[in-house]
């Protein structure tokens, strides 16, 4: 399971980077930095389940929680949408104890 969630992390992580490049590269080109957002990019790659998210959550859930989580959450930036849970994923996954190291009170 531990190595299960390090391949996600390491996933998120790096779609991650390829938004933050994606954004850098635009405002190389263009001058103007603006960060994308998770709706946008969403968007870009499949329009039709984006739209379907919006009737079937106010229709089987609430639609309070489309008003103010869903559309929320859907402006946050990509990046950070993507690299944050990466991180952490990544960072309680690793390995505590290294072998071939020693610890320093064994000195």
């Amino acid at each position: 399971m531990r190595k299960l969630l390090r391949a996600f992390g390491i996933f998120l992580l790096g779609l991650a980077i390829v938004v933050a490049v994606k954004d850098l590269y635009l405002w190389y080109q263009t001058n103007d930095f603006t960060l994308t957002d998770l709706g946008s990019f969403w968007y870009s790659f499949h329009p039709n389940s984006l739209q379907l998210l919006e009737p079937a959550v106010t229709r089987y859930l609430n639609p309070f929680l489309w008003d103010s989580i869903f559309i929320t959450v859907l402006l946050y930036p990509a990046t950070s949408v993507f690299g944050l849970p990466g991180l952490l994923m990544v960072l309680l996954t690793r390995n505590k104890a290294r072998l071939g190291k020693r610890d320093s009170s064994n000195v």
